[in-house]
């Protein structure tokens, strides 16, 4: 079990539920990264980063950036947000793993988007093959023509491979396309957030985060992940794309993560978030 929580008066090790339980000053830093993310509003997917040692209270972080994004929403803006949680570290194989994480998305849109949810389920088997197919092709960075290179070049070195091209028929560009339209046309503006990323092997690690930036970057679905950076930069070092160079981890790290903000270990009062970039 992690050990990153934040301690409240009775000495458990419970993450908080809400900010009415917060004693460590840490609710304006919650809000304003909540902020944050709500001036992403719709448009392209943004994954955004909080990042902190273990025991630094991330997931009791992670609960009150869920309440604060809901109450801006209620308070400030017609069109909702809902909140989803993707658990990688309990799925079984790396199949599980994307089929979930597709499950994760469909289950944060209203429920009148039947369009969008029967999409994203009728797309899941697909998205494994896609996704194997993108580690087995050593696709290790956002290509500079984007997704579809990405998985052309994927699909390809597959088939090269094995002499076939393990995606069905049905090209995934176009479920991915017709997914995308039908969530725009929900309305809704989705966060999934990613808890305990440090908890992963190293190809699940490299699993989700090719879900996060290639398989899930559908608009207005956007992304919070949680994680030690440390052990996910040993991670990634160990792993065949970075060969034991940690600069080239740590440059993997920062295009997947675009927004990532730091929290301290310190209980010290946070009067604002501590973004690595322009926030």
């Amino acid at each position: 079990m992690s050990s990153e929580r934040s301690v409240p008066d009775n000495g458990s090790d419970a993450a908080i539920e809400s900010m009415a339980d917060d004693r460590l000053a840490r609710a304006v830093f919650a809000n304003r990264i909540a902020q944050r993310i709500a001036r992403t509003g719709t448009g392209p997917s943004i994954v955004f980063g909080l990042a902190g040692p273990w025991g630094s209270g991330k997931t009791s972080m992670l609960r009150m950036i869920e309440e604060a994004l809901k109450n801006i929403s209620a308070e400030t803006d017609a069109r909702r947000w809902t909140v989803a949680h993707f658990t990688p570290w309990a799925a079984s194989d790396i199949d599980s793993l994307i089929i979930e994480f597709y499950t994760a998305v469909a289950s944060a849109l209203p429920r009148e988007a039947t369009r969008a949810k029967e999409l994203l389920k009728a797309a899941a088997p697909a998205a494994t093959a896609v996704g194997k197919a993108l580690l087995a092709a050593g696709v290790n960075k956002i290509l500079p023509n984007g997704y579809e290179s990405a998985v052309q070049a994927a699909t390809d070195a597959v088939g090269d491979k094995l002499g076939t091209v393990g995606v069905p028929d049905d090209p995934f560009q176009d479920r991915f396309d017709k997914i995308s339209e039908a969530i725009e046309k929900a309305g809704t503006r989705v966060l999934v957030v990613v808890d305990d990323l440090d908890r992963l092997h190293t190809d699940e690690l490299l699993a989700v985060m090719k879900a996060v930036r290639l398989l899930g970057r559908f608009p207005n679905v956007h992304y919070l992940l949680s994680y030690d950076k440390t052990t996910v930069i040993d991670l990634l070092t160990s792993s065949d794309l970075a060969r034991d160079n940690r600069d080239r981890a740590h440059r993997y790290l920062e295009k997947i993560v675009q927004y990532p903000f730091l929290l301290p270990r310190s209980n010290a009062s946070i009067s604002s978030p501590n973004c690595t970039t322009d926030c």
